[in-house]
């Protein structure tokens, strides 16, 4: 049977590994997920007094370079919060849009479980047959109706009762730097010990 005897150059070997490994680690550094921690507390209503936290992430590529404003229905790659004993995820909660500033910083936001992709908004449904809902608002005025929602929040109830509150959205801790990926760590190992086999080869 034939055997395949070609071999690539050693040196060219060696830059495939190492660009294989870069590109890995960078690849990782690229798109990391981006997490706050949401606190609502209800003011008014049947559930004034209830507090609940949680947290909320999206992928940083989608903050505009410079800051702006990116509208889109899941724009949260992860949500995980609890209000009046349900349990919500990306699959029961949407997006208006988030806005951020120059610094890349989360700066307006508008979420909840009925929102509007284009921008508008969100909302809770006080209709039959009921909705259980809430949403997330921090938007400033813009003229002529200046209708501000700072750090707002409102619910909803299957009785369609309903009440308002506050919402703060902090940073979550930054997290450690992370370590290069294993592609990245496999294709530095190689590149070392093809670097030290290269030294243990006799002189000609």
């Amino acid at each position: 049977m034939a055997r395949c005897t070609h071999r690539f150059p050693r040196p060219v070997l060696l830059s495939a590994v190492l660009l294989l490994g870069c590109l890995a680690v960078a690849n990782r550094a690229a798109a990391e997920p981006i997490r706050y921690i949401l606190t609502v507390t209800a003011t008014s209503g049947p559930l004034a007094g209830e507090t609940s936290t949680g947290s909320l992430a999206f992928d940083s590529a989608i903050v505009p370079s410079g800051g702006g404003r990116v509208f889109g229905i899941d724009l949260f790659t992860d949500v995980s919060f609890r209000w009046h004993g349900i349990d919500y995820s990306v699959t029961n909660s949407k997006t208006s849009f988030l806005e951020f500033d120059h610094t890349g910083t989360l700066s307006q936001w508008a979420f909840g479980t009925a929102c509007i992709a284009s921008g508008l908004g969100c909302v809770v449904r006080l209709v039959a047959p009921g909705f259980e809902d809430w949403e997330v608002e921090n938007i400033a005025g813009v003229p002529p109706f200046n209708l501000a929602h700072n750090l707002f929040f409102e619910y909803g109830l299957r009785n369609q009762s309903f009440g308002f509150g506050t919402a703060v959205l902090a940073p979550a801790a930054a997290a450690p730097t992370p370590e290069p990926s294993s592609l990245g760590l496999l294709g530095f190992a190689l590149a070392s010990w093809w670097v030290r086999s290269r030294k243990r080869l006799p002189a000609a």
